[in-house]
């Protein structure tokens, strides 16, 4: 039960319990004065004229000169009634006292030989009594009738700075959490400040490992960028020692210095974009055929690398995307095949549509996948070797920023197969393999 019905709920049964309290008062104290009414009028009475010890000539009389006189008087004597005064009940051997016959209240009281009995109907104290219980349960049930019309508005207002924070609450929690409908205003208080405390804890936690991942990604381009600066610094001061009087090595050292600076460009380069794909920025995407961004790619590398037998199935696949990108995804997979498999390894490049995804593909005949490293394949700077061990990395980053993923594993036959996964767009017509 929510509070807000408990406390209505509440209330109902306090005032309930007010005037029960308040209605058996009344009823106590209307059937005190009705019978202490009697009982005055019957003692009065009675004890009067047994006193006077009247006799059956002289009842009448003494009736009748009573101002307040019972219903019913009879004089009775050892063998039964000698005298009677008035419609009565029916009476046997009465006890001295107060006794009740039917709706009469008797009383019997010694005169001289005789005894006296008086008796006065009860059906006045009744009718006030039933007129007294009308009253009071009309009056009760408009109270409670009241009560449960006005309660929940009056609860209802008491209760709004509750409702309002478990509603700040959940805003401050992300805002898609709506308070339910179920369970006390507590309870839905505290399951949203818990929602937002996991919340909070959550991007807390996101937090230092982005902080993490920041210190570890700075430490290894620090790292990374050490080496060439500290080899164009080593063939500078080879050139100031004296290279540059030698045509022979002033020429290396010229190339080497050329090499190591276009290392590092390639490396920043690298850096930047990856930067720019950790901040979530949108790409500048439209409808691209992933099949022909990978037979683009696979032109340009079997130029590069024409030792090798470079393989491409595919149809076409349309997906949402930036072209220049996804051909980044194809070139870094086909050149992480050229540095890491012996030359004259082939290569396979498939393109092709899985229901909702479009699904690539690059498989080569190598040595495959170290298992301790499978799963790191795609972390930064993991597997640095002739490249700058950001390859594989980029080709993740640019997957999650199409709404895609990319997975390695070593297939039955050996070698190594990467794969790549993108929503694809609406289907088009048509379809080609191309070796």
């Amino acid at each position: 039960m929510s509070l807000r019905f408990r406390l209505v709920a509440t209330l109902l049964a306090l005032v309930a319990a007010g005037v029960g309290v308040a209605v058996g008062a009344l009823f106590g104290a209307i059937q005190d004065w009705a019978s202490d009414r009697t009982d005055d009028v019957l003692i009065a009475v009675g004890d009067r004229l047994a006193a006077e010890g009247i006799d059956e000539d002289t009842v009448w009389k003494a009736v009748l000169a009573e101002s307040d006189a019972p219903s019913y008087v009879q004089l009775r004597g050892p063998d039964g009634p000698i005298a009677t005064v008035g419609d009565g009940p029916v009476l046997g051997d009465v006890p001295l006292g107060f006794s009740t016959v039917g709706d009469w209240l008797v009383r019997a009281v010694p005169s001289g030989e005789n005894t006296l009995v008086v008796a006065m109907r009860t059906d006045t104290s009744d009718a006030l009594h039933g007129r007294a219980t009308g009253v009071a349960a009309v009056s009760a049930l408009s109270a409670l009738l009241g009560v449960a019309v006005l309660a929940p508005f009056v609860v209802r207002r008491a209760l709004r700075p509750l409702d309002d924070l478990v509603d700040t609450a959940s805003a401050i929690g992300g805002g898609t959490d709506k308070p339910v409908s179920g369970g006390t205003e507590v309870a839905r208080l505290a399951r949203a400040l818990d929602a937002t405390s996991a919340r909070i804890d959550a991007a807390l936690r996101d937090r230092d490992e982005a902080n993490d991942r920041l210190r570890r990604f700075v430490a290894d381009a620090s790292h990374e960028l050490r080496t060439p600066v500290a080899a164009i610094r080593g063939y500078a001061e080879l050139f100031r020692r004296g290279a540059a009087e030698r045509p022979d090595d002033l020429a290396k050292v010229l190339a080497r210095i050329e090499a190591e600076a276009a290392r590092m460009g390639r490396l920043v380069d690298d850096l930047l974009l990856l930067a720019r794909l950790d901040e979530l920025r949108p790409l500048a995407t439209r409808t691209v055929d992933l099949s022909t961004v990978c037979a683009d790619a696979v032109a340009a590398v079997r130029l590069v690398h024409p030792d090798r037998v470079w393989e491409l199935d595919r149809k076409p696949t349309p997906v949402r995307g930036d072209p220049d990108r996804l051909r980044q995804i194809v070139d870094n997979l086909l050149g992480n095949v050229a540095r890491h498999t012996p030359p004259g390894t082939p290569a396979r490049v498939t393109v092709t549509g899985d229901g909702p995804e479009a699904v690539l593909t690059v498989r080569d005949h190598g040595p495959g996948l170290d298992p301790a490293d499978q799963a790191r394949v795609f972390e930064r700077f993991h597997g640095r070797g002739a490249g700058t061990g950001l390859g594989l990395a980029i080709v993740a980053a640019i997957a999650r920023a199409h709404g895609g993923s990319v997975s390695a594993d070593n297939p039955p036959g050996g070698g190594a197969q990467f794969t790549v996964r993108i929503p694809a767009e609406p289907a088009i017509h048509g379809s080609s393999i191309q070796k």
